[in-house]
C-alpha cells in the first residue's frame, strides 16, 4: 500500500471511528502470560539489588553498592558509572528509577568527609552521564549534621523527580525521624520537609509516579512512649503540592510493613508488605486502600510489585523460610496466586533484588543465587514462552484487533491477530492523523503489545480520541479507536 493511499485510508477511518461510541472496560480473570526463565548475567557479581527498565531493549539494575549492569535488548553487560572520587570518599547507590526512550536515574548517598553525608542524583540522557547532583540534608535544630537513605525514586518526567526514603531525625526529641523527601527539578536538589506518622521511625521504602500531581510512597512507622511500639504499615500521597498521609488499614494491624508500591491508574493502585500472617496486599480504588487477601498458607515478605494492566499484577517475597526460595504472586483480577519456578541445582534464590515490567508478557526480577559454591547475580525474565502461552481473546484465522481498557486511563493492552500475516508495524494517531506513537515498526511474533498512554518522546499524551493501526508487510491493516481519559 503506498504512503498516499494509507494517509487517504486514515483519514476515512478517523471520521467514522469519532462517530462511534466508548467501549466499556473489561475487567475479568486474567490468565498468566509466559514463564519465568533465567538470563545470562555478567560475570563478577553477587547479587543485584534494583532493576528499573524503560522499553524491552533498555533496563538496568544496580550490581552491588556501585556498580550497575544494563539490557540493550539482546544481552545484560556491565554499565559503567561515573567516576565520583573527586566528590566525596564513597557512595553507596540505592535506587534507579528509568523514563522512555532512554532517561537512566540512579540515587544514593555520598560520603564527603566522616560526620556527613548526601544525598546523590546521577542521570544518565541516554548517551552520558547528563547531570551529577547531591545535597546535604538541612542540619538539625541543634546545628549537627543530618543524614538521609534513600529507597527509592518516583520519577513523572526527567525534569520532576522525588527520592524518597528516611532521614535522621530534626532533633527536637519529639518528631523522631521525618520521612526523606528530595525534590529533582531539572536544575537542583531540594530537601523538602515531611513530617512523619510516627514519632520514633518513619522507614519509606517504595515510590512510585502516575503523574507529576500524583505519587504515592509507602513504608512502616513506629511510636515511642504511647503503648505501641510496633511498626504498623504507611501510605503518602503527593497531589502536586505536598505529600501528604493517607490513612490505611495496615495502622491498625501490629508489626505491619508496607514495601512495595505500583500503580495502573489514579484509581488502580497496589501496595504490599508483610504482617505476622504473611504477605500483606492493598488496593487503592481512587478513594480508600482496603486489605486484599493473599494466597492461603504462605508467608514471606514481599519486597517487589510490578503493575502492568487491572487483571495483570506481579509481586515477589523474601521468604521466612530457609533455604531461601522466593516466590512470585500474581493477581489476576479476581485473586492472588504463587508462581514459584524452579532452577535446577540451585540451593537458594533470593528473587526480591526488585521487579520491573515492561508490558504483558515482559517482566525482569533480579537478585542472587546459589548453586552451592556461593552467591551470585541472579536475573529472570517473565517472556512468553512454549511452557504458558498467553490466552488469545479472538477466533483461529480471523484477523482481530483488541484494546483493553478502552476507555484507558494510563495504559491499555492491545491483542492482535492477523493470520495472513506477520503484523510488522503498529501506530497511534490523533484525531488530526498525525502519528504521536510508534508501538513497534518491525515484524512481531507475539499476539499482544502494551501502550503506556505516552508518545514517541515519552511524553503522556492529552485525553481525547486515537486510532489505532497495525498493518502487516501483505497490506492488511486492523485498525481501532480507542480513547484516552485523564
Amino acid at each position: 500500500m503506498s504512503r498516499s493511499h494509507r494517509a487517504a485510508g486514515l483519514g476515512v477511518l478517523l471520521g467514522i471511528v469519532c462517530a462511534i461510541g466508548f467501549s466499556a472496560p473489561i475487567v475479568g480473570a486474567q490468565s498468566i502470560c509466559g514463564e519465568w526463565m533465567p538470563v545470562e548475567v555478567p560475570a563478577g557479581f553477587q547479587t543485584l539489588t534494583d532493576v528499573t527498565a524503560s522499553s524491552p531493549s533498555a533496563a538496568w539494575a544496580l550490581a552491588g553498592y556501585a556498580n550497575a549492569v544494563h539490557w540493550d535488548g539482546s544481552a545484560w553487560s556491565e554499565f559503567a558509572l561515573p567516576d565520583l572520587s573527586d566528590l566525596g570518599t564513597a557512595f553507596d547507590l540505592r535506587a534507579t528509577a528509568s523514563l522512555a526512550p532512554s532517561h537512566f536515574f540512579v540515587a544514593g548517598i555520598l560520603q564527603t568527609s566522616v560526620w556527613t553525608t548526601e544525598q546523590l542524583l546521577l542521570i544518565w540522557d541516554g548517551s552520558d552521564w547528563d547531570r551529577i547532583e547531591s545535597v546535604e540534608l538541612e542540619p538539625n535544630i541543634a546545628g549537627a549534621p543530618r543524614y538521609g537513605s534513600p529507597s527509592a525514586i518516583a520519577a513523572a518526567t526527567p525534569d520532576d523527580l522525588w527520592i524518597i526514603g528516611l532521614a535522621s531525625g530534626s532533633g527536637d526529641g519529639v518528631s523522631g525521624a521525618p520521612i526523606l523527601t528530595v525534590h529533582w527539578d531539572g536544575s537542583q536538589l531540594t530537601e523538602v520537609h515531611t513530617p512523619g506518622v510516627g514519632n520514633r521511625q518513619n522507614n519509606m521504602e517504595d515510590a512510585v509516579a502516575i503523574a507529576s500531581d500524583d505519587m504515592w510512597a509507602v513504608g512502616s512507622y513506629n511510636n515511642t512512649g504511647v503503648g505501641d511500639y510496633a511498626f504498623h504499615g504507611m501510605t503518602y500521597h503527593y497531589d502536586g503540592s505536598s505529600w501528604n498521609h493517607v490513612p490505611s488499614p495496615t495502622q491498625s494491624i501490629d508489626s505491619s510493613h508496607l514495601n512495595a508500591v505500583a500503580a495502573i491508574a489514579t484509581d488502580d493502585v497496589w501496595a504490599a508488605g508483610d504482617s505476622p500472617a504473611g504477605p500483606l496486599f492493598m488496593h487503592w480504588d481512587g478513594g480508600s486502600w482496603t486489605i486484599v487477601p493473599g494466597p492461603p498458607g504462605v508467608t514471606g515478605t514481599v519486597h517487589g510489585l510490578a503493575a502492568i494492566a487491572t487483571d495483570d499484577v506481579w509481586a515477589v517475597d523474601f521468604p521466612w523460610q530457609v533455604p531461601v526460595i522466593g516466590k512470585y504472586y500474581h493477581w489476576d483480577g479476581t485473586a492472588w496466586s504463587v508462581v514459584l519456578p524452579e532452577v535446577a541445582g540451585a540451593t537458594q534464590i533470593a528473587r526480591h533484588g526488585g521487579l520491573a515490567a515492561v508490558g504483558e508478557c515482559d517482566v525482569w526480577a533480579v537478585g542472587n543465587i546459589n548453586f552451592g559454591s556461593g552467591a551470585e547475580a541472579f536475573i529472570e525474565r517473565l517472556q512468553a514462552g512454549a511452557g504458558m502461552t498467553a490466552a488469545p481473546s479472538v477466533t483461529a484465522g480471523v484477523s482481530s484487533l483488541e484494546v483493553l481498557p478502552n476507555p484507558m486511563r494510563h495504559s491499555a493492552r492491545i491483542r492482535f491477530a492477523m493470520p495472513g500475516d506477520v503484523p510488522s508495524h503498529a501506530h497511534i494517531y490523533n484525531v488530526r492523523g498525525r502519528r504521536v506513537r510508534a508501538l513497534f515498526e518491525e515484524p512481531v511474533s507475539g499476539s499482544t503489545v502494551t501502550w503506556d498512554g505516552r508518545d514517541d518522546a515519552g511524553e503522556r499524551v492529552p485525553a481525547g480520541v486515537y486510532l489505532l493501526r497495525v498493518e502487516s508487510n501483505d497490506g492488511e491493516a486492523l485498525t481501532k479507536k480507542l480513547t484516552v481519559v485523564r
